[in-house]
């Protein structure tokens, strides 16, 4: 039992949390989160809770965004060849869904295109640049890619074919020669907010194509539910204009999915009302992305676009399996790394590589990596004499700033600041092994070294009723930057216990010296059930949520940590 460090936010002034709670006759519990995340005044407040669509910016302060949509509409008028490319992960391919189905309303004259993983790696490929220019393109748009695609733009410039690069990746020193480029984290672009997933970029740009030819908006909003599972599945920030794009996206997704195709493999995946976010994560989206790890993600766009009944149970089908062996192999190496890295528990780092790795499994093997030891890890395959990798990294510590500090080690990286991806000569991993160590070392703080759970207040459990929860779903969604509020109770002692399929915790506990009843379940918590029925007081930690299983609906806690 490895118990988390539990980090508990300041407590705002009673008396700002009393004059917030009067202002909008809100729990104080509900007021003081609000303080802690800096929505302290009544136009924030509102901005908060009340999510409209016309309160998203305006797609035009996006750097080039004009001269984009010119581009774009003179292709369009002149019945240009147009090739939508994107990335093979839930980000490119909802992106291509999203913009294929818009733009075939107007126009015929698009295809799309997404590199084979294996065959062409990320991005914008030379075999990529080939295929337009042997299938008379005219005009590439690329999504979720393209920003550090120097070489290949500009082969497309000498095939005089135009790139518009639409991306959300953090750019290098130079960009490539694209005719335009979307992507509010350049340098000289002042939109006002960076956090946009790639398919939330890909909607602004459709966002300012309807502004710009009286298109209503409604037309674009049919696809809002694509925009939502990009931005949850790519673990972006679901604040600002990323909340009101996943609160509408959700309700879509819940009520009328864009295409038969996504609702038959929502239904194939267990949503169930209201949909969430995590829901997305844990259930969707690996679906979506798993033709792209093992096979090809054309198969996913593909189901993503289909609106014919007689075959989407047969793609579905298809998908389901897809998915089952991607779990299998990722389960497999998840299993090899774990059980290499307890040899190297010494280190700051974890540094993997082996050649019998899928290359479309790293990220996931990385990512329990982190889950069960948090450091910053990077997990290698290779294919002939290069290494290709993914890294993941801890809460609070930047692994794409410390991989450019490798660079000159490396032929490819980009990324964000918890997640990118390297290519580099197979005999540079001993090296960039030891280098990479040293600058993490360094950098890193111990207690970004150790799981932290983010508490947001210490609370009496009387106050945890039905009142409180439905407060708390207004926060909703919740995501990277806006986590569900997580509460402790300190003292509490177990009245009654039991153990659900072996493995799940299911107890009612109480206060030291009060009768009030209160009911937790604690998912793979089992192992603590010897401890607790000792009688031992203990602190725990946990999210309120409502238990509605079997008829059932009351108010209980899930339980994220005991500590005695």
């Amino acid at each position: 039992m490895e118990n988390n460090f539990w980090r508990i936010k300041p407590t705002p002034a009673i008396q700002s949390i009393k004059k917030l709670s009067k202002k909008f006759n809100i729990p104080p519990i509900l007021a003081a989160i609000l303080l802690q995340n800096g929505i302290n005044t009544s136009k924030k407040v509102r901005q908060y809770f009340h999510l409209y669509l016309k309160n998203l910016y305006d797609p035009f302060l996006m750097h080039d965004m004009h001269k984009a949509i010119d581009r774009l509409i003179q292709a369009l008028d002149s019945k240009e060849n147009i090739l939508l490319y994107g990335d093979y992960d839930v980000d490119g391919v909802t992106s291509i869904a999203l913009t294929y189905q818009f733009l075939k309303q107007l126009y015929s004259n698009i295809q799309y295109y997404i590199p084979d993983r294996n065959l062409e790696g990320y991005g914008i490929s030379q075999q990529g640049i080939l295929w337009a220019k042997e299938n008379n393109i005219d005009l590439i748009i690329s999504f979720d890619c393209g920003i550090r695609a120097i070489h290949t733009v500009a082969l497309a410039k000498k095939y005089a074919i135009d790139v518009i690069i639409t991306d959300h990746h953090n750019p290098g020193d130079f960009l490539p020669p694209a005719y335009a480029i979307v992507n509010p984290k350049q340098r000289l672009c002042g939109y006002p907010f960076k956090g946009l997933s790639g398919c939330g970029i890909a909607f602004k740009l459709l966002h300012a194509l309807c502004i710009k030819k009286n298109i209503p908006q409604q037309n674009l909003y049919a696809y809002i539910d694509l925009v939502a599972i990009s931005t949850a599945a790519d673990i972006v920030p679901i604040i600002d204009e990323n909340r009101i794009l996943v609160h509408y996206g959700l309700l879509q997704l819940d009520k009328k999915p864009s295409s038969v195709g996504l609702a038959a493999l929502a239904k194939i995946a267990g949503l169930c009302h209201p949909i969430t976010v995590s829901q997305i994560v844990f259930q969707l989206a690996p679906r979506i992305n798993a033709p792209g790890r093992i096979a090809h993600a054309k198969v996913a766009v593909e189901l993503l676009l289909s609106q014919d009944k007689s075959i989407v149970s047969e793609q579905v089908a298809a998908i389901n399996l897809l998915n089952t062996k991607r779990r299998k192999i990722d389960t497999k190496a998840s299993k090899e790394a774990l059980n290499r890295i307890e040899n190297e528990k010494t280190r700051c780092t974890n540094i993997l590589i082996d050649q019998e790795w899928c290359k479309g499994i790293l990220g996931i093997v990385a990512a329990r990596c982190v889950d069960r030891y948090s450091k910053p890890t990077i997990i290698f395959t290779s294919v002939d004499d290069k290494a290709i990798g993914s890294a993941r990294s801890v809460p609070g510590f930047n692994i794409y700033e410390a991989i450019v500090s490798c660079e000159d080690l490396l032929d490819q990286y980009g990324g964000h600041a918890y997640a990118a991806g390297i290519t580099m000569p197979i005999d540079n991993i001993p090296i960039f092994k030891e280098k990479f160590e040293a600058i993490v070392k360094k950098e890193v703080q111990k207690k970004q070294l150790t799981p932290i759970l983010d508490i947001s207040l210490v609370v009496d459990i009387k106050n945890l009723n039905p009142k409180l929860y439905y407060y708390i779903q207004k926060m909703a969604p919740f995501g990277p930057e806006n986590m569900q509020p997580v509460f402790v109770t300190y003292g509490v002692q177990a009245a009654s216990w039991s153990i659900i399929k072996e493995k799940h915790l299911k107890i009612h506990f109480h206060l030291k010296k009060e009768g009030y009843l209160v009911e937790g379940i604690g998912f793979g918590m089992a192992n603590y059930v010897d401890i607790i029925k000792g009688n031992k007081f203990f602190n725990i930690a946990f999210t309120l949520e409502k238990n509605d299983f079997l008829g059932e609906n009351h108010i209980q806690v899930n339980i994220k940590d005991i500590q005695f």
